[in-house]
């Protein structure tokens, strides 16, 4: 085998020559570029042919062929990256953009209307004390302190004043539609006849502030602080009033109808013609709480404290006191057919027996 591969690359070297000096010779193939050879089967003696110009070999030969081009080595590793080229030139400018709307203006002007867009975002600033009827809606005026401002009349439907402070300001008849007052400071402030429906009252301060009027209906009050607050003709139809504060609320012929109570502190409250229908009062703090001439009948007071209620000339048919506190309360000319006594704490600071057979007695 070592003598044949001498052989061909002896005979190799030869085609070369030949095929350099003598051009009418077709080695190797023209077509296919195969070189053919005759290798003696005797001598070893390998002798290039013309096998494309009909040449053959003889008996006492083997003919082989190979190729003039070699087996493809392997790949070789991957270079190193090149260097950064230089930085190319500069692009032409760009054909000028269209020209955008016109923006709205934040500031309030010298008659205190402001107009801000519905995008504006927080840090919109308000000059001025007055923005009295100003177009406010959809403003982000959150955590801003807006004391003693003049909203009066005011469009600030869908705004966010969460955490805002508007303690003593003037809010009276402003439209507060889908509002967020989350965590709001509202201290004395003035919101007789605003409309909150939608609001988000969270959590918001509205000590001895004024709601006579104001329609909250579907307004989120959870956790919100209303001591000492006017709510009178209030409409909460739908409101969320649960964990409140309510102590000492003036709720004259306010519409509370099949609200839940759970955990609303109402003491000292005032219910003075007030729509109490379909409430459940489990769980809610009624001390001292006035409901001189409210209609209660089949009302559910299981556990309430009443101590000092006023209850004189109030409707109690069927009402159910089962464990209530109605210590030092005034039942003066109510209606108690049919009163649940069980357990009861009378206004004597007697106790009604299980079975309601020892009923209070109304002196």
């Amino acid at each position: 085998m070592r003598n044949i591969t001498a052989a061909i690359a002896a005979a190799t070297a030869t085609a070369i020559v030949v095929t350099g000096s003598i051009a009418i010779a077709a080695i190797p193939d023209s077509a296919t570029k195969i070189i053919t050879g005759c290798y003696s089967k005797t001598t070893g003696a390998l002798v290039i042919i013309d096998k494309q110009g009909g040449r053959i070999c003889t008996t006492s030969q083997i003919e082989l062929s190979w190729a003039q081009q070699g087996v493809p080595g392997l790949r070789g590793a991957t270079g190193a990256d090149g260097l950064p080229g230089a930085p190319g030139a500069a692009g032409l400018p760009g054909a000028p953009g269209a020209t955008g709307p016109a923006g709205t203006n934040a500031t309030a002007s010298a008659g205190g209307v402001a107009n801000c867009a519905t995008s504006q975002v927080a840090g919109c600033e308000l000059t001025g004390a007055n923005q009295s009827n100003a177009n406010l809606s959809n403003i982000n005026l959150t955590g801003q302190d807006l004391t003693g401002r003049n909203f009066a009349g005011a469009n600030m439907a869908g705004a966010n004043l969460a955490k805002v402070n508007l303690t003593d300001a003037n809010l009276t008849g402003a439209n507060l539609s889908g509002t967020n007052l989350a965590g709001a400071v509202l201290v004395r402030s003035d919101l007789s006849g605003v409309n909150l429906t939608g609001g988000n009252m969270a959590g918001a301060n509205l000590d001895q502030a004024k709601l006579s009027n104001a329609n909250l209906t579907g307004t989120n009050l959870t956790n919100a602080n209303l001591t000492g607050a006017t709510t009178t003709a209030i409409n909460l139809t739908g409101a969320n009033l649960i964990g409140a504060n309510l102590t000492n609320a003036n709720l004259t012929a306010a519409t509370l109808s099949g609200h839940n109570l759970t955990g609303v502190n109402l003491s000292g409250a005032n219910f003075v013609g007030a729509d109490l229908s379909s409430i459940n009062f489990t769980g809610v703090y009624l001390q001292g709480a006035n409901f001189a001439g409210a209609d209660l009948s089949e009302r559910d007071f299981t556990g309430v404290n009443l101590s000092g209620a006023n209850l004189t000339n109030s409707n109690l048919t069927g009402t159910n006191f089962t464990g209530a506190n109605l210590y030092f309360a005034n039942l003066s000319g109510a209606n108690l057919t049919g009163v649940i006594w069980s357990r009861t704490t009378c206004p004597n600071a007697s106790l009604s027996n299980n079975n309601s057979y020892q009923i209070c007695t109304v002196s």
